[in-house]
This record gives structure tokens, C-alpha cells and sequence, in this order.
């Protein structure tokens, strides 16, 4: 369970069922190469997963202590230490800098609060996966999920039935790129207002210098 820094609750109670992350890992292809965030990690179960199943490194973030101590101690009953870590913190306050895959078990209005620094700090090419939710102004891919009942392997429980998000968002630096463009256009049209400044300096320049002149000749005569 995670909350925001106005302490609100902004996901479930409950962690994301196994069937789930076996599916994230396919839908966001992880691999040895991924460092996955799960922002509301519970106990730590999806990020076992990535760094066993695919070899990935894994950062839980969980704000209930109790939860915090769960998920580090299934790292740690698993010998992950050196690959996921587990921080007791507010998702909302946790940098993202390094994250290539981000995962989102989250009520709707926690995924609306965390959209803005999800674009402000994703790098481009970051996979987001939410569960069950849709994040409010992205374009997604969305799949889904059966459980299979243990009991007779292969058959579908129809009561189990899940969706998971994919979404490839812009990222900070495509956000950068456009900011880079409009400091270049910006430019462009103070050095277009100085050569037209310019331009009307010379000319009435010229024309003082032929007021001038005429009067000159107009002496003469």
C-alpha cells in the first residue's frame, strides 16, 4: 500500500495476485538489463520475480512499515540483497532516474497524482505497467490476465479476471528536446526583430544623410 505526501491512501490493501506478475514480466519484457521499480511493492513478490525469472535488479518503494519489513525479508529469504532493494518511503518523494520499468498497483486518484512526476523524471524508452487502472491521459496497450485453478491445470477461472496497462511515455528528455526548441525559436525571433531593428536604423540613417545632401546643394544655389 502506498500513500502521497498528504498521507491519503493511493492503493490497494492487497498485493498484485501471482498470475499478475507473471504476465507483467511478459507484457513489459523484462530482462537482465531492467532496473524495475514498484512503487507500492507489498511483499516484494513481483520484484522476486523480475530478478529471478529474468535476472533484473528491483527497487520496492512501501510506505507501511510493517509491509517495508515483509518485502525485505522475502529478499532477503531469497539471497536477492545485491539485486532488489526494498526503501520504507513515500513513492511520491522516491527518484526514478534509473527506473527502465515501472510498475503501478494503484487506486485512480493515486495514479493522477503520480503523472507529473512520472513525466517529469521517466527517461524515454521506460516501460509503465498499471494494474487494473488506467492512468488518466496516456495512451495505453491494454491486455488480459486469467488466474488458472491449481486444481485442474490448464482451465481458466473465469472469477479471476484481470487488466494490465502497458504505456511507453515520452520521458524527461523528449520533454527536454521540446524545451531546447522553444529556447531555439525564441532566439530565432530576437535575432529577426534585431536585423529588421537594424535595418530601420540604416535606412533612416540613409535618409538623414540625403536630407542633408539636399540641403547642401540648396546652399550652393
Amino acid at each position: 500500500m502506498e500513500n502521497g505526501a498528504s498521507g491519503h491512501c493511493l492503493g490497494p490493501v492487497m498485493p498484485s495476485p501471482e498470475y499478475t506478475v507473471s504476465a507483467f514480466l511478459d507484457l513489459a519484457q523484462v530482462t537482465a538489463e531492467d532496473v524495475v521499480y514498484d512503487l507500492g511493492c507489498h511483499d516484494g513478490r513481483l520484484l522476486i520475480a523480475a530478478a529471478q525469472k529474468r535476472g533484473a535488479r528491483g527497487v520496492g518503494v512501501e510506505r507501511e512499515l510493517e509491509g517495508s519489513h515483509r518485502a525485505s525479508n522475502a529478499v532477503q529469504q531469497a539471497k536477492l540483497n545485491g539485486r532488489v532493494t526494498i526503501i520504507h518511503g513515500d513513492a511520491m518523494e522516491t527518484g526514478l532516474d534509473d527506473a527502465t520499468v515501472v510498475y503501478l498497483y494503484l487506486k485512480p486518484e493515486g495514479l493522477a497524482a503520480l503523472v507529473p512526476k512520472l513525466e517529469d523524471e521517466l527517461r524515454p524508452g521506460t516501460r509503465v505497467v498499471s494494474y487494473m487502472f488506467r492512468i488518466p491521459g496516456w495512451d495505453d496497450h491494454m491486455v488480459e490476465v486469467r488466474a488458472t485453478t491449481s486444481e485442474k491445470p490448464g482451465r481458466v477461472d473465469v472469477s479471476n479476471v484481470s487488466r494490465l496497462f502497458l504505456y511507453h511515455p515520452p520521458g524527461k528528455k523528449a520533454k527536454g528536446s521540446k524545451f531546447w526548441w522553444k529556447i531555439a525559436v525564441a532566439t530565432m525571433m530576437a535575432a529577426v526583430v534585431a536585423a529588421l531593428a537594424c535595418n530601420l536604423m540604416c535606412r533612416r540613417r540613409q535618409s538623414r544623410q540625403s536630407r542633408m545632401s539636399r540641403m547642401r546643394l540648396l546652399k550652393r544655389h
